[in-house]
């Protein structure tokens, strides 16, 4: 281990922020994070906000409690650090080592892209409609008033506010109570407090859940592509009834899917099974609202000849027919970085390979309907 290139600089950055009191490394950190939204890619060739959040995360697993003893890091020597970040880029799978270029992109987007698109008020809308129309009793609702003491209703009140927020140019470094006064007014006693608690973290608090079981013996080369952890805790709460905004895009992205993500953290197998069925249903009311003609699930299986598989929704255009299968899945991590087939065939398996195998199959049904039948148009151009 000591002579792989990899851990080596991977140390050597580690050692130098052991030498630096954490929360002045942190300040230059957020202030990069915030120079990049604001310049946008002007700045990305000095800061890319992927290696800072990686060193943010370093820089808090080293906060403990003796740690303010440390001198104050100058801006030169959060520079240092990034260009040892900069340096390991160098040493991780080069381009070249790829089976394929394809490979090589998918690496990179899992890394980067995520972060390099500005706010995304159609994610933030699909999440408001997927949770809050939802009846108080039902079982999504009752487990993250659990988890966090709020509604979805709720949470995407103030989620829409804060983004109204975040679009102010210069974006806010921190926000507080007082930025949600109007709001707050309509909300019950405690809202906003939960609200903004189940996005932050104290420095300790963040010191002790970065140091966890969860993130132990992660490799650096996964550290290097995976999304950072803090986007689900996108604020760090200080004294005084802050929150320093670690970087409005970093905000933006949990607060578009951050409903789901609490839901699914604890079982992603058993919300699976659960939220598929409620993805089905709003992907039938998009088709329906943009004026699609279509047939579902169960129209078509009565429709069709024989047994077998079927997808979703059939979508019928002049000249083609659309199969439309709906999951509401994500990727595994594992699934992210993997660079072998097998493991990337074994994350998918059970969702996209099943929708392929249920489109190939409605293909199929669909040919051996009589040609007169209104099904049979265009069935010779069968998308999926």
């Amino acid at each position: 281990m000591s002579d792989d290139p990899l851990f080596t600089l991977y140390k050597r950055a580690r050692n130098r922020l052991r030498r630096y009191e954490p929360q002045s490394m942190l300040t230059h950190a957020v202030d990069a994070l915030h120079k990049v939204h604001s310049s946008g890619t002007d700045v990305m060739r000095q800061y890319q906000p992927w290696n800072i959040l990686l060193a943010m995360k370093w820089m808090l697993q080293e906060a403990d409690t003796v740690s303010h003893r440390r001198p104050t890091a100058t801006l030169s020597d959060f520079h240092a650090v990034l260009r040892t970040l900069n340096e390991i880029d160098g040493n991780v799978r080069m381009p070249s080592t790829y089976e394929h270029v394809t490979l090589f992109m998918r690496h990179l987007a899992f890394q980067q892209f995520w972060l390099q698109r500005g706010a995304s008020a159609e994610a933030l809308g699909r999440q408001d409609l997927l949770f809050s129309s939802l009846p108080d009793n039902h079982l999504f609702v009752q487990e993250f008033y659990k988890l966090t003491g709020l509604r979805p209703t709720q949470f995407m009140e103030l989620a829409f506010s804060t983004l109204t927020q975040l679009l102010e140019t210069p974006a806010p470094k921190a926000i507080s109570r007082l930025d949600f006064k109007d709001i707050e007014q309509g909300l019950p006693p405690g809202t906003l407090n939960k609200f903004l608690q189940s996005l932050s973290k104290s420095v300790p608090e963040l010191h002790s859940w970065l140091g966890g079981t969860e993130f132990e013996g992660m490799s650096v080369a996964d550290q290097k592509i995976l999304p950072t952890p803090l986007v689900d805790t996108p604020l760090i709460r200080m004294a005084g009834g802050s929150y320093t905004i670690v970087s409005p895009i970093l905000l933006m992205r949990s607060l578009e899917s951050f409903v789901y993500r609490t839901l699914r953290r604890s079982n992603p197998e058993e919300f699976g099974k659960k939220f598929g069925p409620m993805f089905e249903t709003y992907v039938g009311r998009c088709l329906t609202d943009a004026g699609l003609h279509y047939i579902d699930e169960k129209e078509l299986e009565a429709k069709l000849p024989g047994l077998g598989k079927c997808v979703d929704f059939l979508l019928i255009e002049d000249d083609c027919q659309v199969l439309l299968d709906a999951k509401g899945i994500e990727m595994s991590p594992r699934g992210r970085v993997s660079q072998r087939a097998d493991l990337v065939l074994e994350t998918i398996k059970s969702s996209a390979v099943k929708a392929i195998e249920q489109a190939m199959a409605t293909a199929a049904r669909i040919r051996k309907l009589p040609a007169t039948h209104a099904l049979a148009r265009g069935r010779e151009e069968v998308s999926c």
